[in-house]
């Protein structure tokens, strides 16, 4: 009986505990630019756009490799990187289609989902510019650590095509 009380009571700790564990691994184990993207807002943009905002169902890869090389000729590879401006999101937006069209002739842009679309300041870089948010990882972080999880998750959410589930 006591047995069965403790399995009870402790029977979610392996969820907490895997998902935990890959938090782990990204922040002190994993690939350099995870372990970057508390320190280096350009890092931080980078994993932000390869590994969560354009992970909708049924979206096509070439979505966040596309979003990746944006940054990289927008911010000079991350030399340049600062806040951004109001004015980049439509600069990333121009290479962005550039680089799709040349790369991904056969791909659509996907506007209505895409986070990198210039449009009703909610792609990732008007969000970013509009809220003065250098690094967004760390944004997220500082603000799931001062019990404020609800406005991370609703900044995060907010940015076009990435919803509930994503953030």
């Amino acid at each position: 009986m006591v047995r069965m009380a403790i399995l009870e009571k402790y029977k979610d700790a392996p969820k907490l505990l895997s998902s935990v564990s890959a938090i782990y691994h990204m922040h002190f184990i994993g690939e350099v630019e995870y372990r970057e993207q508390f320190s280096n807002g350009f890092r931080a943009l980078e994993v932000f756009l390869k590994s969560y905002a354009h992970e909708r169902q049924g979206r096509s890869i070439a979505y966040s490799k596309i979003a990746v090389e944006t940054i990289y000729k927008l911010y000079n590879s991350g030399s340049d990187w600062q806040l951004p401006k109001a004015d980049d999101s439509s600069k990333a937006w121009d290479i962005y289609s550039k680089i799709a069209k040349e790369k991904f002739p056969e791909l659509g842009l996907n506007e209505k989902n895409n986070p990198m679309y210039d449009g009703q300041d909610k792609s990732v870089l008007s969000k970013l510019a509009l809220n003065k948010i250098e690094n967004i990882a760390d944004y997220a972080e500082q603000h799931i650590s001062e019990q404020q999880t609800k406005k991370a998750h609703y900044f995060i959410k907010t940015i076009r095509g990435v919803g509930n589930k994503i953030a």
